[in-house]
């Protein structure tokens, strides 16, 4: 996994990433529509979020460390990668992964989950970080940190 987002990409802070910006992801990625008082919400919610911005400081990727999939405090599920389309290929979403993967090892979590319905183009690469998938979750373990 990547430590540091690649060139010329920059590493986005939690504290610059705006709820009006993720309303604009929504409207790029279909996603179901929240309103920026929500989104101010789950970005205050989120155990920790992943985003890379590119020279200019447009956000161009993000992903979310939520504890929604497991009622387990040692558990946790990655939510909403997405890359924007022209910044994809460039090892935005492996960064975003990696990045978010570390910060739950760092945590003392004991697994990451991922939803990947059957259609996601990302379940081999999944796969290949070590993820077992089955009925379209997929999970990461990261041992025991107790």
């Amino acid at each position: 996994m990547r430590i540091n987002p690649p060139n010329p990409y920059v590493l986005g802070s939690r504290e610059a990433l705006k709820a009006s910006e993720m309303t604009e992801f929504e409207e790029v990625f279909g996603w179901d529509y929240c309103s920026v008082n929500q989104w101010e919400y789950w970005l205050g919610k989120a155990l920790h979020i992943s985003s890379v911005r590119d020279s200019s400081e447009k956000l161009v990727g993000v992903g979310f460390l939520e504890n929604v999939l497991s009622t387990s405090p040692r558990h946790a599920e990655l939510c909403n990668l997405a890359v924007l389309p022209n910044h994809r290929g460039k090892g935005i979403g492996t960064y975003i992964i990696g990045d978010r993967i570390q910060a739950a090892k760092n945590m003392g979590l004991t697994q990451v989950n991922v939803r990947l319905d059957s259609t996601n183009t990302l379940q081999d690469h999944y796969k290949l970080i070590g993820f077992i998938l089955s009925d379209n979750i997929g999970c990461l373990a990261l041992g025991d940190k107790s």
